[in-house]
């Protein structure tokens, strides 16, 4: 079990680790809230905004 963390004595990988997972989460809290406020605030639970919302926030990832 000792050598599965051993990445984690590096300073500097500790310091992009705590990085990684602040950022990752505050993209998924983007991600979350953003969904959240086409859906119920701005189109009063339309789908296809929704849809719309989802397909420009994964395209840039699929080209």
């Amino acid at each position: 079990m000792k050598h599965t963390f051993r990445s984690l004595r590096g300073f500097n990988y500790r310091v992009w680790a705590c990085g990684a997972i602040v950022s990752n989460v505050g993209t998924w809290m983007q991600r979350i809230a953003q969904g959240w406020l086409v859906l119920t605030q701005l189109t009063h639970n339309n789908a296809t905004s929704m849809g719309v919302l989802m397909a420009l926030q994964f395209g840039p990832h699929l080209l």
